[in-house]
């Protein structure tokens, strides 16, 4: 006798696990969480989308009542971390490179007072044009945005060069003779712009130090990815990071990488306290981790019944400042620019 299969998930309607803490409003969101004695961080950004960093005068800011500590890329080891491409840093070195680049941070023991604090620090700036096309950036006689790039880590699997943090390639069938078949050719160039996810919640995080034992409370959606990465930009083991998550208010994946957690972090450590930062409305505009834009250029042959016998199409990633999850986000485009088509031959 055959026993039927008892389905414990499919077909069923479950409660979510979070649903009656989110409605009755006592789930503990990031932003909500607090620790004793705890100080608020606030930074520091760039308004020039390009320019150099002549000097950084913090003494103002410094002497505020309730500053507790002010830090900038002079007081952190230089490390650089990434994904795939190591190209960032904590704090602009010697250069910005996109409005909200951050420069500095302070801790106080009020949110006014860090505020305040960041508006005193002087910054002078000697501004450089900026490149602002993706298309621009990929000349061969464009400005490099990395200057340094032949000396940062990159992943093996990454082929980048000049302004380009990565490049990726699909290939298959005999795209030239399906083209010459073809009866009709059509192409297509399609732009889209930056996005945010939209998320409701800002990003938020607290952060505090245990000897040498790093403690972050974090909105992240991807606890890991923030472990190891604060583990790279402190030069300790993963095992020393602990990131916890509290309640999240949306991401869309746009809270999958390390956004204000870095900050949190070295203020905590410089000052001997507890950290929290929470990011403003503009700051999640300006300085987050957005979808990023992207040119499009696509060629179809079809044969007489409208059947696709070939494609050739381009995705140019507008990666802006820094790689980030740009390589892996170009590559996975290539696959979707081939549809749920049965291509012959394409590139």
């Amino acid at each position: 006798m055959m026993i039927p299969n008892e389905r414990l998930v499919a077909g069923k309607r479950l409660p979510r696990l979070d649903g009656p803490a989110k409605t009755t409003g006592r789930l503990i969101y990031s932003a909500d969480f607090a620790l004793p004695g705890m100080l608020y961080a606030k930074v520091l950004r760039s308004p020039f989308a390009h320019a150099r960093l002549v000097r950084i005068v913090t003494d103002r800011a410094a002497a505020m009542p309730g500053v507790k500590c002010i830090v900038t890329a002079a007081d952190i080891p230089a490390v650089r971390y990434g994904n795939a491409v190591k190209d960032m840093t904590v704090f602009a070195t010697d250069r910005v490179s996109f409005v909200g680049h951050p420069i500095a941070a302070v801790a106080a023991t009020s949110l006014e007072s860090a505020e305040e604090a960041v508006q005193l620090i002087e910054v002078e700036f000697e501004e450089l044009p900026p490149l602002l096309n993706p298309e621009e950036a990929m000349k061969a006689d464009a400005p490099p945005i990395h200057p340094e790039f032949a000396t940062y880590k990159v992943a093996p699997f990454i082929k980048a060069s000049g302004n380009v943090a990565g490049r990726s390639a699909m290939h298959h069938g005999d795209v030239a003779a399906a083209f010459a078949n073809a009866h009709r050719v059509y192409e297509h160039r399609f732009t889209t712009p930056l996005v945010h996810a939209g998320y409701t919640e800002p990003r938020v995080a607290t952060a505090a130090w245990d000897g040498s034992s790093l403690n972050v409370w974090s909105s992240t959606q991807l606890p890991f990815d923030i472990q190891t990465t604060l583990a790279d930009i402190f030069q300790i083991p993963s095992s020393q990071v602990r990131v916890v998550v509290p309640g999240i208010g949306g991401g869309f994946g746009a809270k999958l990488r390390i956004g204000i957690e870095q900050f949190a972090a070295v203020c905590a450590r410089a000052s001997g306290r507890p950290v929290k930062i929470i990011s403003t409305s503009e700051e999640e505009l300006t300085a987050s981790n957005p979808r990023q834009s992207s040119i499009v250029t696509l060629k179809t042959g079809v044969d007489r019944d409208g059947h696709i016998l070939a494609r050739e199409g381009r995705v140019i990633l507008d990666c802006g400042a820094w790689a980030g999850s740009g390589p892996a986000t170009a590559a996975i485009a290539l696959q979707i620019l081939i549809g749920p088509y049965r291509t012959p031959a394409f590139h």
